[in-house]
């Protein structure tokens, strides 16, 4: 039994690549479309992992910045530090005096800004490091605005409005992603079911001899769904390849210090259960689209021989 269904099966591969080799035009014009179809879908991937990536990274560095009024005496600056770090949304607070936001600017390079000034305009302030959990967007921004509350202190900042700014794109590319996905899938499964349905004409002949000696639609349609198969899996390959060629180009473009300004570090390439992912949707294209085909091919031809 199992002989046989190996025999089947090998038959049904031989018909498929027979099939692929007699129309290489329109099985060309498939494969290239469902590549790009993939590569333009792997670029969503690509794009959604690594803005997530950046995301998580901003988010774990986060800290707010409470800059303090120069009139506080030392003895309120250490009260309101005991203050801060009990409080149970912080972690640490750490008391950076005007000194040491100074000597910090000159190691940046950055006294130049301020020369011809007679004393040390920076403020002395607290930095404040939140627990994991209270890192959202929307309790920084209401921590925020009751530390602006506490009386000494002048200005609050916490880089929560560029998170909040990349999490909108990075739920536009999500919105933008799935509709452009969905069109370029429907369309993909319309240009495999046209092309199989030519090979079918091509073949007509033979399949009605095929269903005179007694084949059934399912034994006939098989090859033809391993044709699909076929095209949507080298279609994925090709679409990984164009990604991975895309992805290296991207990087030899950028400069390795402007990643590190970004915050990536590095920008990484789709995973392997992303490289899957593409290889199945590719099969799933070809699939459905040789499905489509054949059953519409099959359907009237039955009611005629009957």
């Amino acid at each position: 039994m199992r002989q046989e269904k190996s025999s089947q099966i090998q038959y049904f591969v031989k018909e498929a690549l027979y099939s692929l080799r007699l129309s290489r035009s329109r099985t060309l014009i498939s494969i290239a479309t469902i590549g790009f179809a993939l590569f333009i879908f792997g670029i969503y991937l690509l794009v959604s992992a690594n803005i997530k990536r950046l995301i998580e990274k901003w988010q774990e560095e986060i800290h707010i910045e409470i800059f303090l009024s120069d009139e506080l005496t030392l003895r309120e600056t250490d009260s309101m530090g005991e203050k801060l770090r009990k409080k149970d949304d912080i972690l640490q607070a750490t008391y950076i005096s005007k000194k040491m936001a100074w000597e910090k600017f000159q190691r940046l390079g950055y006294e130049q800004f301020f020369e011809g000034l007679s004393k040390n305009p920076l403020p002395a302030s607290f930095q404040l490091k939140l627990r994991a959990e209270k890192r959202t967007v929307a309790k920084i921004k209401k921590l925020s605005a009751e530390l602006l509350e506490i009386p000494g202190v002048e200005d609050v900042t916490s880089g929560v409005d560029l998170i909040e700014k990349l999490e909108i794109v990075a739920n536009f590319i999500k919105v933008a992603g799935f509709f452009a996905g969905l069109l370029i899938f429907i369309a993909s499964i319309f240009i495999i079911s046209n092309t199989i349905k030519l090979s079918l004409f091509t073949r007509v002949d033979e399949i009605d001899i095929m269903k005179l000696v007694g084949g059934t639609n399912s034994f006939i349609m098989m090859p033809y769904l391993f044709e699909g198969i076929i095209q949507g899996l080298v279609g994925a390959g090709l679409a990984i390849a164009l990604l991975f060629l895309a992805y290296q180009a991207f990087l030899i473009q950028l400069r390795v210090d402007e990643l590190v300004v970004l915050g990536f570090g590095y920008i990484s390439f789709v995973s392997a259960s992303q490289w899957l992912q593409l290889m199945l949707i590719g099969i799933l294209i070809g699939l459905l689209g040789s499905y489509i085909s054949v059953s519409q091919f099959l359907r009237p031809r039955t009611t005629r021989h009957r």
